[in-house]
């Protein structure tokens, strides 16, 4: 019973994944290629008092000073944050970001942001982290990295190359965000991004 009621729920999840994928893909493709620019100090500010980040960035979008930028040329995503049934461990555990899928393709940074680490770790593989404010940005399973340690990079810079290193079964981009020093879903940093620039 326990065996069925868990297959159950990796169908219903990986449902979920390939809806959201589909939506998220189809915004993108809808996308004008307009560009806007925000204030990162203003936006991140105004998120750390709301609870809801989409809400909070949107109501900044009549200042004029930074840009953002999605992490990849096109976004589609093939295991969400929370939860999941991981390939692995062969188990449900809390999955700590989004992974996109992207074979060998350039990875860019998402906004004005200071490289804090570079390393390798077994499951993450070769990753990158990025610091702007309370906000730290991670990269990982890179294949290529371009950028060094206390670099300053400005949004839409290339940092590397997608890849398969550390524990992944085909090449990908795992993308997570920590606010405070505690992760939080990327998901709506990226909505934003794709219907505003």
């Amino acid at each position: 019973m326990y065996k069925y009621t868990n297959n159950i729920y990796y169908i219903a999840l990986m449902l979920s994944v390939f809806i959201n994928s589909y939506i998220l893909k189809a915004q993108f493709n809808t996308i004008k290629e307009t560009k806007k620019t925000f204030n990162l100090n203003t936006v991140l500010k105004e998120i750390d008092k709301e609870e809801n980040i989409t809400d909070s960035i949107h109501k900044l979008t009549r200042t004029n000073n930074s840009l953002f930028n999605l992490p990849l040329d096109s976004i589609y995503i093939t295991s969400p944050f929370g939860i999941r049934y991981h390939p692995f461990n062969k188990s449900y555990i809390k999955h700590y970001g989004i992974d996109l899928r992207g074979k060998d393709i350039p990875v860019y940074s998402i906004t004005t942001a200071l490289v804090k680490k570079i390393g390798y770790d077994k499951a993450l593989g070769i990753y990158i982290i990025l610091i702007s404010g309370n906000y730290e940005f991670i990269y990982g399973h890179l294949s290529h990295i371009y950028v060094k340690e206390k670099g300053l990079l400005k949004p839409g810079e290339i940092l590397g190359r997608t890849g398969t290193s550390g524990l992944s079964t085909a090449k990908h981009l795992h993308f997570a965000i920590k606010k405070n020093k505690h992760y939080i879903d990327p998901l709506p940093f990226l909505e934003f991004i794709m219907k505003t620039f």
